[in-house]
């Protein structure tokens, strides 16, 4: 143990100076009332409370008033909870440290986790009436999912226009336009594509219903990216089998994660589909995994595997929390609920890395290059691109063919005959004989 206290996290005792009188029972009481809310196992719950009656205890006479200050809490843990002695490990002092954030964290900020929830952008005045008219518009043909990337977008350009000053659109000029994206970042070429598409749509919108008595879409600029015009990252047989070999089964989390990346690299589930997987979608008795892709929409029906399968049973008798959710995976920890797309991304990584799988720099290592290994996989074996194409969801063959290119042998079934070098190289060989 190092001589200094770990600071409380998210570090409230360095950012945040506080001070708050206090009936300490009472707080402890409306934040166990709101973790059982929020589905905490009351095994966690008891956990906290150790920490807790021992804040109570040290409190005194003055429990029901208590002086609630960084202040306090630092001496607490050092008098009480003894984190400048030696003999006190890792593992407990993350568990009090953690128990005293909670309490933190419900005082000043109302909230027990730091998870973020999801809420659409806000827009100032100049814009909020024009752009949630235009994202209404925008509900009759596109899915949820692309209006939610659109009003970040649209945030971004709302902001930029406050930041100029403009007060109306009646003020807008194209040379605001250009500004714009000349601020925007140029390392990511797809996010800069999708903005000016954004704009260039509401700006026809804005045109159509005389908000705007020019037509600015015509000066937004079109931004040319290839399609497919990258090499995708994938990850070879040897490999998958090391990763798949390397998770410690023999408690809940590991179970969890081994069956997820059973999915990701045997069936190659999208991150979003895996997520939204429920026991509805489990067909046992066919055999099958039935679902409405998140993507696409459309309905796929994929063969559950002998190891997929036993691997999800083995996680539902004997890993996964015993509370009443539709969703087949759930967080390893307190609070018990589904799982979000960073979780996936960050159980993948970590997961590589314990296996000892080197990962370049600029190599994915997310769920989707585990989807890009098995179509890579599936070609070598020689598996035909519009099967690969139904394995994988893919609604354009065109898709699946972006993974020729880890393909040497496939690429090179590809090439074609150059008669005229053939011959010229015929002739030097009777030439030197």
């Amino acid at each position: 143990m190092k001589d200094s206290l770990p600071p409380l996290c998210p570090d409230p005792l360095q950012k945040n100076p506080f001070s708050r009188t206090v009936d300490l029972p009472q707080l402890i009481e409306n934040v166990v009332s709101q973790m059982r809310t929020q589905r905490y196992s009351e095994r966690y719950i008891g956990t906290c409370n150790v920490v807790w009656n021992k804040l109570k205890k040290y409190a005194g006479d003055s429990v029901h008033s208590v002086d609630y200050t960084p202040g306090f809490i630092r001496s607490f843990m050092v008098d009480s909870l003894n984190f400048c002695c030696t003999s006190k490990s890792k593992n407990q002092c993350k568990r009090d440290i953690l128990a005293l954030n909670i309490l933190y964290n419900y005082l000043y900020f109302d909230r027990i986790s730091w998870r973020k929830t999801p809420c659409p952008p806000v827009f100032t005045e100049l814009s909020v009436k024009v752009f949630n008219d235009y994202i209404l518009h925008m509900t009759t043909f596109l899915a949820r999912k692309t209006i939610e990337d659109k009003q970040l977008y649209l945030a971004r350009f709302d902001a930029f226009l406050a930041q100029r000053g403009v007060h109306g659109f009646s003020e807008f000029t194209p040379s605001l336009l250009i500004d714009f994206f000349k601020s925007l970042p140029k390392s990511c070429v797809s996010k800069i594509k999708v903005t000016a598409s954004t704009l260039r749509s509401l700006f026809r919108y804005m045109y159509d219903n005389h908000i705007t008595e020019q037509d600015f879409s015509v000066y937004v600029p079109k931004i040319r990216k290839f399609a497919n015009a990258t090499v995708p990252s994938t990850y070879t047989k040897d490999e998958i089998t090391t990763l798949l070999g390397s998770i410690d089964r023999g408690n809940p989390k590991g179970k969890r994660d081994y069956a997820m990346l059973q999915l990701l690299c045997c069936l190659g589930l999208r991150t979003s589909d895996l997520l939204g997987l429920k026991f509805e979608n489990l067909k046992w008795e066919n055999g099958t995994l039935e679902f409405n892709q998140q993507k696409t929409g459309n309905p796929i029906v994929l063969p559950l595997l002998n190891d997929v399968g036993n691997a999800i049973i083995d996680y539902l008798r004997h890993g996964r929390p015993k509370i009443n959710s539709h969703f087949v995976f759930l967080r390893a920890i307190p609070p018990w609920c589904e799982l979000d797309k960073s979780t996936i991304h960050y159980i993948v990584h970590n997961r590589l890395r314990d296996a000892g799988i080197k990962i370049p720099p600029g190599k994915k290592h997310g769920g989707h290059s585990l989807r890009h290994s098995l179509a890579s996989l599936l070609l070598g074996n020689g598996t035909a691109l519009p099967v690969i194409s139904e394995s994988l969801g893919h609604v354009n063959t065109q898709t699946t063919m972006h993974y020729l290119k880890v393909n040497i042998a496939q690429l090179r079934a590809c090439s074609l005959d150059m008669p005229i070098i053939s011959l010229m190289l015929n002739k030097e060989v009777e030439d030197a004989q």
